[in-house]
């Protein structure tokens, strides 16, 4: 106790000031909160759409089209199967040294553990090439431990070792892309097993295919899928914005560098 009694306490803003920095930084919380409700609600309603047309084939129309059979089940007439490697460009990432890592720095990387979080704060001075850009909209899986995906919206980043990326070649949207890949990632991550950590491996990917329908039916899906896939990306990308001038602000706001009654935050037009 007497060390903790002896500890240095800043001095900070007076009560009436910290509740009015509570009250305006809330704010950023609260629209935060308010656009992962409506990402939730977009991705709830793309997985319904593709579960409804492309599990159960119950697309406009199926009525006038029958099943047949395949080697890997029973598929509209007319549909076809494709392996994910010829739907997609699948890039693994590049060996950066981690001992080069840093807080900030000139490229940002993109580690496993980035990938659940949807962002990254490691830089390294390593340049790995075009080859390994992550852009916003690529979906990123974890190949170790659990095998989490995103759709990327934290800008332009390199992809490290033991995450991969998969971008749609164009035959399929990426939203489509992505949620053709959720069940089978669910099912590995279900079903690899390994001594210490589970390990996810191109040989897995190579085994995904997926169901094509016609031309016709995909630009469709298209038409639905894709205001979805925008809408969800900008909010993404707006939370992270906002997360960023939040943090910015907290602390010079209680050093008393700005003053809050001056500070017009404008967030009614950012969550327009």
């Amino acid at each position: 106790m007497e060390d903790i009694r002896a500890l240095p306490i800043p001095e900070l803003p007076p009560l009436q000031a910290q509740r009015q920095i509570g009250a305006r930084l809330s704010a950023f919380d609260d629209l935060i909160e308010n656009n992962r409700r409506r990402i939730e609600i977009l991705e709830e309603m793309a997985r319904l759409l593709y579960r409804e047309w492309f599990v159960y084939f119950r697309f406009p129309g199926h009525e006038d089209v029958e099943l047949v059979d395949s080697d890997l089940g029973p598929i509209p007439d007319g549909w076809a199967w494709r392996n994910l490697f010829d739907l997609a460009e699948v890039g693994f990432g590049f060996s950066f040294k981690s001992k080069r890592f840093a807080e900030s720095g000139k490229f940002r990387v993109i580690r496993i553990r980035d990938v659940p979080k949807n962002t990254t704060g490691t830089f390294t001075d390593e340049d790995a090439g075009e080859r390994y850009e992550v852009q916003d909209g690529d979906t990123l899986i974890g190949m170790d431990g659990d095998f989490h995906m995103c759709r990327w919206a934290d800008g332009l980043a390199y992809l490290n070792q033991r995450v991969a990326r998969i971008r749609t070649k164009g035959q399929l949207s990426q939203l489509h892309l992505h949620l053709a890949l959720e069940q089978p990632i669910r099912r590995f991550n279900e079903t690899i097993i390994g001594t210490t950590v589970a390990h996810l491996g191109k040989r897995h990917l190579e085994e995904i295919w997926v169901a094509e329908p016609p031309p016709l039916l995909l630009a469709a899906a298209t038409q639905h899928l894709y205001p979805m896939f925008e809408l969800e990306l900008n909010l993404r990308k707006q939370n992270g914005v906002l997360r960023e001038a939040r943090d910015l602000l907290l602390p010079r706001l209680v050093a008393g560098e700005l003053d809050v009654s001056e500070i017009d935050l404008g967030l009614e037009a950012v969550g327009t």
